[in-house]
């Protein structure tokens, strides 16, 4: 019974309270919930506060497979992916042996990058983060174990790096954000949270980072102050070569120099002698930015503020693509007034220069095209056109003298990038403002739309790919979808042509009509411009929006007005503001973030400072009681602090409070650093009151093997026998669904503090579970049942119960195998064929004599290391098994063993036991076997573990085993959605099995002791 039953089943899931900005969903290999206030803030901070809302547990190929998953539904939003590639190991086989962990992450690598990309080419996917998370100390310090879990990473970041929307988080982004400890060992084993609070702040912050070089508005534009900006000293001053660069100088220089290369182009905005500021540039031999780096620049005694508007001018760009960066606060300030909607970012004081551009969000680039990286070339190509334009005579000679030249086409499986820049990035020229991820776009086919890409040359250059055609045939007439064009080719007929392009596409498809709607936003009037000059008898207003039903000869023939009016380009002070206020924020979270957050643990602390947002206590029907010691009062503000209440009273019940299983591991974490005493999480069942759990951390004696999940009313009684990390938590969902007519308990080992089981067989523990079932209710019929190996310890309760006479109406089976059950045949020879087949691939180009040493050495290696794992793992078994005799004589005896045998698992006294497990006799009636159908990893169905479809229990009953089907894989069939289909199916069972139950007491039955 190998693998571990997830206790992560919350009946309900943590989001973050609904806000403006995009749905992120977030599902996990591990348990995640912890990232959800750290991330919260960072989206907050960044101005993108959203819900953030998880998928279940472990859960993440489903989440990647099924279109009606949270991930598959989230339109509109990003969804991220937290993979920890270790976590495929965590538990089975290959734990131990390499060939086995090497053959399981080959093969699933290779099935997340096939899921992976199938779910960012699904129509209307949303842009996808998956970031690569680090693996456990532990798993680093076998060197062989962590060469197969970096091997994975790369192969799964190579794969993946060019899948359209999909962004790969890894290691070098979370370097970004250091902190002392990553790891926590204790929450890991207790709720499979691996990371330390200080962690999910810095993954939260590398993920909102992500998310905001998705969803934030671009900036383009860089413009400089140069005195004490570029350089050290005042040119006017100290002259050309008298300025100094030192070290900050030069690294904010080569800051600038990288953003041009991902597509930035720089200015210069200073008060200065043209002269001057533009021989640093030309002749200062520790420069790195240069002259002919700039595009742009007004260096004179005007305000910096009309100079900026100059420039936007000349650039044909909105002020709000602007960031402009100066030393001077006064001048920060006079911008900041009078250009509201300039990103205006004052720089540091010099040690802070490096780390703060380091974190300054607003130049992230998510990809950079061709065309980005050109675009410096593109602008001074474009003052070349400027000054042909002033020569000529006409608009139609300058036209003609530019010799345009316009390719529209399909887009290359190279340019989708490109497309889906545009119509995020394009606002003046712009019909609708349809914005689409690169997934989306490529997926317009399946949407019966065509999309045409639209690139531009003439005799100065190429500008490259410039606008986009999206339309589809309704009717009579071709609709636009889309029609965009970048500000840099208005006014030169090429939006003309565009148009030409649909009315010829109408009349090939023997069409009337082309139909363009222009929905009227803040910025684009030049595109409803040129709609109005060239269709204005066609248009037709309606919703608020404009409608022009374009018969197709004329779009066909449409050409530019011979007088030069550009119908596009509106000019620098035609641009509507952004609003001050927001501007003002978006300043004020960027030199926050790059100044104040850039440590995780200042996060942390942030987040204390906050604390949790503090509610009234619920209403329980009395007033708290308040603490009568010390170790109450401490526990009182523990759950008061994790909880968010302003008190808790020692008998208020912890799930009234509104406490959940994911809570919990957090409280029992904390229960542990304040006492020392490491609890299951089982005792917050047993113990769901700051009371209860006082006396339990006081207990030196057995604790109560039976403890109440969820009171009932007059129906029979569900006990449930724990799983085989002796946990009853993970049945909490489960019994909330069921009938509330069911009162249902849990059944925990029998343990001491120390020694978590000391029962060594499982007659035992059922004789000893058979004993607490009575003493809650002393007469059949039963209901018992349990997951993996609480199933196996439930049927021998079941035989037991029915040798004493009394009825059994239902064993409930989940997912749990007979412990003869056969594994299907060759899954270990299977994967070590799997691992020599790959090693005879080795050194494909190579010599014959190179190839077969290669190979030779490769097969060497897995032979050297098959030898060693089954060496550890007969020396493991033969430890192991003497412990377990030593262990076995004490508690035979009745006494406590001693020191050196605690701390033995559950796991691995339930397995010791199951090993020597032969019931003598069968169960007299008809068993429920509740099957999981689908899960990957740890999270696989016996079903497709074991050979027999009713998993070895046909011949232990001498009726028929019934078997249900229910969604949901191993371990995640208990957890939400699945759960209520397990919960409806199960009680069915039990309410056909007390149907047909006849009263009175089963006979009693031969072979049990």
């Amino acid at each position: 019974m190998g693998e571990r039953s997830s206790m992560r089943a919350d009946e309900t899931r943590p989001s973050a309270a609904p806000a403006a900005g995009p749905t992120v969903a977030v599902a996990a290999t591990f348990t995640a919930e912890p990232i959800l206030r750290p991330l919260d803030f960072w989206m907050r901070e960044a101005g993108l506060a959203g819900p953030i809302e998880f998928a279940p547990y472990g859960q993440v190929f489903q989440e990647l497979l099924d279109p009606g998953s949270l991930l598959g539904r989230n339109r509109g939003g990003v969804n991220a992916v937290l993979l920890r590639v270790e976590d495929w190991l965590r538990y089975g086989p290959s734990a131990g042996d390499p060939e086995a962990a090497r053959s399981l992450l080959d093969r699933n690598a290779g099935d997340l990058v096939a899921a992976v990309e199938g779910a960012a080419t699904r129509g209307g996917a949303a842009p996808m983060v998956l970031a690569l998370c680090p693996p456990s100390p532990a798993a680093l310090e076998d060197p062989e174990r962590r060469a197969l879990l970096e091997a994975a990473e790369r192969r799964i970041a190579g794969a993946l790096g060019g899948v359209a929307g999909v962004a790969v988080l890894g290691p070098e982004d979370l370097a970004a954000y250091p902190v002392a400890e990553s790891h926590d060992p204790g929450r890991d084993a207790l709720g499979h949270i691996p990371y330390t609070p200080a962690f999910f702040a810095a993954l939260a912050a590398a993920l909102a980072r992500r998310i905001h070089a998705l969803k934030a508005p671009p900036y383009k534009v860089i413009v400089l102050d140069c005195d004490n900006t570029l350089w050290q000293g005042v040119v006017g001053e100290e002259g050309t070569l008298g300025v100094a660069v030192p070290p900050w100088c030069r690294a904010l220089q080569e800051f600038v120099l990288r953003q041009i290369d991902k597509g930035f182009v720089a200015c210069l905005c200073s008060k200065n002698e043209e002269r001057d500021a533009l021989e640093v540039l030309e002749r200062h031999p520790d420069m790195v930015l240069r002259r002919d780096h700039l595009v742009g620049w007004r260096i004179n005694w005007e305000p910096k503020s009309e100079n900026l508007r100059a420039l936007a001018a000349e650039l044909n760009v909105g002020l709000d693509s602007f960031v402009f960066l100066d030393d001077n606060p006064v001048e920060c300030a006079e911008v900041r007034a009078r250009c509201p909607e300039v990103l205006t970012i004052q720089v540091p004081p010099a040690d802070e220069v490096g780390p703060f551009l380091d974190h300054l969000w607003a130049f992230d680039r998510l990809k950079v095209t061709s065309e980005d990286r050109q675009r410096t070339a593109m602008y001074r190509e474009n003052a070349e056109r400027a000054r042909l334009q002033e020569r000529a005579g006409s608009f139609g000679d300058f036209l003609s003298a530019l010799e345009l030249r316009v390719d529209i086409h399909e887009p290359t499986a190279e340019q989708w990038g490109r497309v889906s820049q545009l119509t995020q990035r394009t606002n003046q020229f712009n019909f609708t403002t349809v914005r689409r991820s690169e997934a989306e776009a490529r997926g317009l086919a399946a949407e019966g739309l065509e999309c045409r890409a639209v690139e531009v040359r003439d005799r100065f250059g190429d500008y490259g790919l410039v606008g986009v055609l999206i339309y589809g045939r309704g009717g009579d007439a071709i609709e636009v979808d889309t029609f965009l064009l970048s500000c840099r080719v208005l006014g030169r007929g090429v939006e003309h042509r565009m148009l030409n392009h649909l009315g010829e596409a109408a009349r090939g498809l023997g069409l009337a009509a082309v139909v363009a709607t222009a929905v009227p936003t803040a910025k684009n009037l030049p595109a409803r411009r040129f709609l109005d000059k060239v269709a204005a008898g066609w248009k037709e207003e309606r919703d608020g929006r404009s409608t022009y039903r374009i018969p197709a000869e004329s779009a066909a023939a449409a050409a530019p007005d011979a007088s030069g009016e550009a119908e596009g380009g509106a000019s620098a002070a035609e641009a509507p503001a952004a609003s001050p206020s927001g501007t003002a924020r978006a300043v004020a979270a960027y030199e926050r973030i790059a100044l104040h957050l850039r440590s995780p643990e200042r996060v942390v602390e942030e987040l204390e400072r906050l604390g949790p947002a503090r509610r009234d206590r619920p209403d329980l029907g009395a007033p708290p009681t308040p603490p009568s010691s010390e170790a109450e009062r401490r526990l009182c503000e523990a759950w008061a602090e994790l909880l968010g209440l302003g008190e808790v009273g020692i008998h208020d019940d912890y799930f009234e409070l509104g406490g959940t299983s994911l809570l919990a591991v957090d409280l029992l974490a904390r229960v542990e650093r304040l006492t020392g005493v490491r609890l299951p999480l089982t005792a917050i069942v047993e113990a769901p009151t700051v009371a209860g759990l006082a006396r339990l951390l006081e207990q030196d004696g057995p604790r109560d093997s039976l403890v109440t999940i969820r009171a009932g009313g007059d129906r029979p009684a569900v006990f449930l026998v724990h799983d085989g990390d002796g946990e009853t938590m993970l049945y909490r969902n489960l019994a909330l669904r069921l009938d509330p007519g069911h009162a249902v308990y849990g059944l925990q080992p029998h343990g001491l503090p120390g020694y978590p089981m000391l029962h060594t067989r499982i007659e035992d523990m059922a004789e000893h579970h058979v004993e607490k079932i009575l003493s809650a209710q002393p007469s059949g019929p039963y209901l018992v049942g349990g997951m993996c190996a609480g199933g196996v310890i439930a049927y021998e309760v079941a035989r037991r119960l029915q040798a004493r006479g009394e009825a059994v109406a239902l064993v409930a089976l989940l997912d749990a195998a007979d412990p003869e059950a056969q594994l299907r045949p060759f899954r270990s020879a299977n994967q070590r064929l799997r691992g020599l087949s790959g090693a005879l691939g080795q050194g494909e180009g190579l010599g014959p004599v190179r190839r077969a040493a290669a190979i030779g050495s490769k097969v060497a290696r897995k032979a050297r290391n098959f030898v060693a794992y089954e060496a550890r793992r007969r020396a493991d078994g033969a430890w192991t098994r003497l412990r377990m005799r030593l262990f076995r004589r004490y508690t035979d005896r009745g006494i406590r063993p001693p020191g050196y045998l605690s701390g033995i698992s559950v796991r691995k006294v339930y397995l010791h036991a199951e090993s020597s497990y032969r019931p003598p006799g069968k169960f007299d009636g008809d068993l429920a076997l509740f099957r999981a159908t689908q899960g990957v990893g740890d999270d696989e169905p016996y079903c497709d573990r074991y050979s027999d479809p009713l998993l070895g229990w046909g011949g232990r009953a001498t009726g028929c085993v019934r078997a249900y089907d229910v969604p949901g894989g191993h371990s995640s069939m208990l957890q939400e959605p699945n759960v209520r289909v397990l919960a409806e199916t199960m009680q069915a069972a039990i309410d056909e099995a007390l149907a047909s139950r006849a009263p009175g007491p089963m006979p009693a039955m031969a072979g049990v002791p």
